[in-house]
This record gives structure tokens, C-alpha cells and sequence, in this order.
């Protein structure tokens, strides 16, 4: 995320939105890559008390758009909240990330660690 949003070492690019400013930053002498400002307020604004935040950056404007992902989000609506726009397949548009074809996105996700996405998937 941090890389496709324009921030390198020694770099930092502020998002906004309604509630407020968050700052992507990697400081040179980072041994653990980059950091995220606070995104307390952001969790507020959409009523997150336990749950997963999705974070849609738009290089465009600079805007984010945060998004509360519950445990009772599940298969296609769960994944379209994930990819943070309606899609009509989430396994092409997840493919479509991944750079995989759409019948190997299951076993991509689960060998990269992703396995409540590859669930969600399963379950659509």
C-alpha cells in the first residue's frame, strides 16, 4: 500500500477525508518500513469498535475513504467493502490484483497468509 501510494524512505504524503488528516510516512532510519498516522477519529466516523478497517486510498485527490469491515460481513458483501468499490465478481477483481488467473486467487491468497480472504471468497 505505502509504495503504490508514492511514499519512499524519507518520504510522507498526507490522505484526508471528513474526519480528518492521515499521514503515510517512512523515515529513513525505519527498520520496520513505513507508519500511519492516527486513524482514531476515523474509526469513530464509522462507528468501529471491533473489526477490521479498510483504508481506499485516492492518489487522485488525496482523499481516503475508510471502512468498517465486521465479523458479520461475510462473502460478496464482505469483499466488496474489502476492495472498497461494488464490483459484479470479487474473485475477477480479486484476480485482477493479484495479477493471477481467477481460478488461482483461493490458493494465492492462502499461500500469502490471507486465509479469512480466501474464506470470504469460498463463500460467495
Amino acid at each position: 500500500m505505502v509504495t503504490a501510494s508514492g511514499v519512499s524512505p524519507g518520504t510522507q504524503r498526507p490522505f484526508t477525508n471528513p474526519p480528518g488528516q492521515v499521514t503515510l510516512s517512512w523515515k529513513l532510519a525505519s527498520t520496520s518500513g513505513a507508519n500511519i498516522g492516527s486513524l482514531r477519529a476515523h474509526a469513530v466516523a464509522v462507528e468501529a469498535t471491533t473489526g477490521t478497517l479498510v483504508l481506499a486510498l485516492r492518489m487522485g485527490d488525496a482523499s481516503l475513504e475508510v471502512t468498517r469491515l465486521g465479523s458479520t460481513d461475510a462473502g460478496k458483501a464482505g469483499l466488496q467493502k474489502l476492495l472498497g468499490h461494488p464490483v459484479r465478481s470479487p474473485a475477477a477483481a480479486l484476480a485482477a490484483a493479484l495479477d493471477c488467473r481467477r481460478q488461482d486467487v483461493s490458493e494465492v491468497l492462502q499461500t500469502r497468509g490471507d486465509h479469512e480472504l480466501a474464506g470470504m471468497l469460498d463463500g460467495t
